[in-house]
């Protein structure tokens, strides 16, 4: 790459592919790679680091995702003009804030919550090893005592350690992390979805079985690229207000 001296490490724990796009991320915003300089192909990064194709085609896809990078099929990859992506594209207000903003008394249950091994399957996204093990949580989050949101929330423990000492039915997590362990999420991938609420929640929701609603999945890293927080949140479709901010971007 031109102007731009890549080492990645195969000895370390962290993925290579996530070594990649932390070094051209730390390029761009350095300004030693330009808006709209073009990038190596997959193919060239292949031969030039010895990297097997998954490799560099999953580190693009994070800058993709990160609106850092763009693009064009016929020409290749280019550096995105410089734009305050994180603050532009998605305005979502924490939970507890939600509450608090209508003027309602916040009450959250902490339903469960363990330290356990983590879970591909339960726990897409977070991309850690086998033996790692993460912190996870049940709560429901009342306002005036009526149930409105039921989420599933798990952390790496090795960014989090002692959380489970701390009592969550008293604070926002968000907060929390921030204040506490000084993480913010650099990224976040969010899915919502239209779904048949699962029964054990419309248990909590106090809504019949079988009752339509929506799920909003969130994916965060940090801004070396460590996943911080996958989280699961339930809501009966009548509770439901989503609101999007976005900016046209001109290429």
């Amino acid at each position: 790459m031109s102007m731009v001296e890549l080492k990645l490490d195969k000895s370390l724990d962290q993925p290579l592919y996530i070594q990649l796009a932390n070094q051209i991320r730390a390029a761009i915003r350095s300004g030693v790679l330009l808006a709209n300089a073009k990038l190596p192909t997959e193919e060239e990064l292949c031969r030039e680091l010895k990297l097997s194709r998954p490799v560099v085609r999953h580190a693009y896809k994070l800058l993709i995702e990160e609106q850092l990078i763009y693009r064009n099929k016929a020409l290749g990859s280019f550096v995105r003009g410089r734009m305050d992506i994180n603050d532009q594209i998605w305005n979502f207000t924490p939970l507890t804030q939600q509450i608090l903003d209508k003027d309602e008394l916040l009450t959250i249950e902490v339903i469960k919550s363990t330290l356990m091994v983590y879970d591909e399957k339960q726990m897409p996204g977070l991309e850690l090893q086998k033996k790692d093990y993460v912190y996870y949580t049940e709560r429901l989050y009342l306002g005036n005592q009526i149930p409105v949101f039921y989420t599933i929330l798990v952390f790496p423990y090795i960014l989090l350690p002692g959380i489970e000492k701390t009592d969550l039915s008293k604070v926002s997590l968000s907060k929390l992390i921030f204040e506490k362990y000084h993480l913010k999420p650099y990224r976040t991938r969010r899915i919502l979805k239209s779904i048949i609420i699962p029964d054990f929640v419309c248990k909590a929701l106090q809504v019949q079985k079988g009752s339509s609603g929506f799920v909003h999945e969130i994916t965060s890293y940090l801004d070396d690229g460590r996943p911080l927080e996958y989280s699961k949140t339930y809501t009966i479709g009548l509770t439901t207000q989503i609101k999007f901010n976005y900016f046209d971007q001109v290429q």
